[in-house]
């Protein structure tokens, strides 16, 4: 078993067990993340985007880990976020903030690790 592929698990359960913060506490996640949930409409998207996705993701590269392709379109996924917000940050001023900058940092690595060693790279 490689590095690269227990860190591809440990990012897994890192992802749901932030997935299952959000589920319950989506205040805390709101403020971590620097955003209000003052209606239970802003609660409700907090646990679906960052709780149910985040769970069925991470649980999904768990229980397919034998399938390279589960962790590519992880990965895939994280590289979507970070692209987008780069292209935010670089487009609007007030979203350049350390949290802004911590949280795009995690997502490209997510994506590299996420993506490394694929057999699908390979031709």
């Amino acid at each position: 078993m490689s590095v690269i592929f227990v860190a591809k698990l440990a990012l897994a359960v890192v992802n749901v067990l932030f997935g299952i913060a959000a589920l319950l506490r989506p205040d805390l996640i709101a403020r971590v993340i620097g955003v209000q949930a003052e209606s239970a409409q802003g609660r409700a998207e907090l646990r679906i985007q960052y709780g149910g996705m985040y769970v069925a993701m991470g649980a999904g590269a768990i229980l397919l880990q034998f399938y390279p392709v589960a962790f590519v379109m992880f990965g895939l996924a994280y590289a979507g976020m970070a692209l987008t917000r780069l292209a935010l940050i670089a487009r609007e001023q007030p979203l350049r903030t350390p949290i802004n900058f911590g949280l795009l940092a995690f997502e490209v690595i997510c994506a590299g690790v996420f993506i490394a060693e694929s057999s699908w790279l390979v031709v």
